[in-house]
């Protein structure tokens, strides 16, 4: 059994979260996805961090917004980075 609690949880921890990644092997596997989102108002402390994926840019051109206060104001943004 593996848990990834990814970037929320180091940023509330105020640690690094670990690079992951998926590597099929021989026997099957059942993968179940859980995504938690605090409120849109919540306050995202450490914006900006570029240790968390959360805040790396995802656009090509490498020009994204950054400095965001509220969670709402941060995914926003990253929805904007991956729309095509």
């Amino acid at each position: 059994l593996v848990a990834n609690a990814g970037d929320f949880w180091a940023l509330a921890a105020g640690a690094t979260s670990p690079r992951h990644r998926v590597v099929l092997g021989p026997r099957p596997r059942l993968s179940l996805v859980f995504f938690f989102y605090p409120d849109s108002e919540t306050r995202v402390p450490g914006s900006g961090d570029a240790r968390l994926s959360l805040f790396q840019c995802q656009r090509e051109s490498g020009q994204c917004e950054s400095g965001h206060a509220t969670f709402g104001d941060l995914i926003a943004s990253k929805w904007r980075e991956v729309a095509r």
